[in-house]
């Protein structure tokens, strides 16, 4: 079957599977999506498409042993699946730290590592847009080689499938593995993955992105030369890597350098952040611009993201749609308690922002695990485990394109329940504001909640549906899936402001139209499949949102190259 047709039919399938937005109102301190009994760890969050969010998460239900659960919520803030979560593995032994992607039908792609074997393997899943599980019951073995595989992540490949990448023992030494699966959950590469690298010494903790091409770009920690250094290396669509084998040095200075995240930089590259050491006794942040052909665009072992006074961790990035970058991280400069800072770094590797980072929150008590998603305007949404109030609870902060905070000094609750709330991730809602998820212990053990907070730092009290009413009335784009360009249509019933947007499937802006005003109560717009930057976009699902003053209506559409 040709890409054409495979991605015309996935776009048939997508159109009839796409749960519509639904009316309700999202609960202060979060909604529900498990509180089944026992314990529910460590949630992940992907979009929908349709303003809403699918979250999976590691569950202890059974008492027994460790389960991968996953529930839809809706942009209204109601829950679209079978109460506590659909299961998508129960099989023997322990199941844990699942990741997704965005399927681009509405579902989502999870991988995790399976103790089914007696040793840790690879294993994946697809869930519909209805949460139906599509593969294999209780998941597809990506790897079971042997002494063990760790650490998987998980991107979308941009036709219906994903890339995955895993740290592995099988050579005796912990080295880097990645797979392709297509949307049908066939592994399109060697059998149990390809090589990313295998150097002397550990390899560890990867993270990838796409590469805009079908392939990825894989970041790791690597102690070939007897400290943690950062690596990168690039991979095709086919499994083959592009750049040296083993991975080019992203930084190889003193000291040991931990935990690197990565962004795609929207042209084939990528940038990279992470903990650094060099400087002595303190861990400062870095950063790093990895180019398309393999080479480091920044100063040589990085740019300094913040070196004040004592630890700075805990990194997180979001790629600004021009090529740099904003960072945000824990920060213990006061000596006394950790605080959330953050920092812009423009393409050429410039800090836009005041030296060491602007402050984004400086409460008392610890503020821990921030995480980062595209604002409004060019700015950003930042969330973080916060403990102000003698627990654990979620903050949240906006943050503008110049630094500058738009919430309530020092951010605003998403929840402050009794117990604890932990380890919060974030997603954009396609609306300027973003949906949390975190587990929370306000029960005694540990569930799964939610909550959306709009792009002005407060919780919607109703979500109008799409395509609802007469207000707004979006025809589908016409040609659909198209190849060079295609006619985006709205009728009004009157003459008003709008604005569109065009975003992926992981809920990043690529164009925005911005605030366009309808003449003749209606609109015509052409959209010629690039991004902001005039890049050409690759093949793959698409949705083109238009919101006339908190009415909103979405639609899908598929480019074909």
């Amino acid at each position: 079957m040709s890409s054409r047709w495979f991605l015309a039919c996935l776009f048939i399938i997508a159109l009839f599977s796409f749960p519509g937005f639904a009316f309700g109102q999202w609960i202060a301190d979060g909604a529900v999506l498990s509180t089944a009994a026992d314990y529910q760890y460590n949630p992940t969050i992907v979009s929908n498409g349709a303003g809403g969010a699918i979250v999976v998460w590691y569950d202890f239900r059974t008492h027994t042993n460790q389960d991968i659960y996953t529930q839809a919520i809706t942009a209204a803030g109601a829950t679209e699946w079978t109460s506590n979560g659909v299961a998508l593995c129960t099989a023997s032994d322990d199941q844990q730290y699942p990741y997704a992607v965005s399927d681009g039908s509405g579902g989502a792609i999870v991988v995790w590592h399976d103790a089914r074997s007696g040793a840790d393997d690879i294993y994946t899943q697809r869930v519909s847009s209805a949460g139906t599980p599509l593969w294999t019951s209780n998941g597809i073995v990506v790897c079971n080689a042997a002494f063990g595989q760790t650490f998987p992540r998980i991107v979308a490949d941009g036709s219906g499938g994903a890339i995955m990448v895993w740290a592995d023992g099988r050579n005796g030494n912990s080295d880097i593995y990645a797979q392709r699966v297509n949307a049908s959950g066939a592994t399109q590469w060697a059998s149990n993955g390809v090589v990313v690298a295998s150097a002397v010494g550990p390899q560890l903790a990867p993270e990838l992105v796409t590469d805009g091409a079908g392939g990825s770009i894989v970041v790791w920690e690597d102690t070939r030369g007897g400290f943690n250094d950062i690596y990168s290396q690039r991979l095709d669509a086919a499994g083959n890597a592009l750049w040296t084998p083993d991975g080019i040095s992203v930084c190889s200075a003193a000291g040991n350098q931990y935990f690197p995240h990565i962004v795609s930089d929207g042209g084939g590259g990528a940038i990279a952040t992470w903990s650094d050491k060099r400087g002595g006794s303190f861990f400062d942040i870095y950063a790093q611009h990895i180019q398309s052909m393999g080479s480091v665009a920044w100063a040589t072992d990085g740019v300094a993201v913040c070196t004040a006074a004592n630890d700075q961790d805990s990194p997180a990035l979001v790629a600004d749609g021009s090529g740099g970058a904003t960072i945000a991280w824990a920060d213990l400069r006061n000596g006394t308690n950790y605080n959330v800072f953050a920092q812009h770094f423009d393409s050429a590797g410039s800090a836009d922002w005041t030296i060491n980072g602007v402050a984004i929150c400086t409460a008392t008590g610890d503020q821990i695990n921030p995480t980062i998603v595209e604002g409004a305007s060019g700015g950003t949404l930042i969330a973080w485990q916060d403990k102000r109030s003698g627990a654990f609870d979620v903050y949240a902060q906006g943050v503008s394109s110049i630094g500058g905070t738009a919430w309530t000094v020092n951010g605003v609750v998403v929840s402050n329940a009794t117990g604890d709330q932990l380890y919060p991730e974030v997603i954009a809602d396609g609306a300027g504001g973003l949906i949390a998820t975190w587990q929370d212990g306000r029960t005694g053990s540990y569930d799964i909640y939610a909550l959306r907070l709009a792009e002005s730092g407060v919780v919607p009290t109703a979500v109008r549906p799409a395509h609802a009413g007469p207000k707004l009335n979006l025809s589908e784009n016409y040609p659909n899936p198209f190849a060079a360009s295609t006619t985006l249509t709205l009728q009004v019933p009157t003459d008003t402001d709008v604005t569109v947007d065009v975003y992926d499937v992981g809920g990043r802006v690529v164009r925005s139209f911005g605030r366009l005003r309808t003449v003749g109560r209606g609109l015509q717009l052409t959209f010629d499949g690039r991004d902001d930057e005039g890049r050409q976009l690759p093949s793959g699902v698409y949705f083109y949102r238009v919101n006339d003053h908190g009415a909103i209506a979405v639609r899908r559409m598929v480019l074909i190259r």
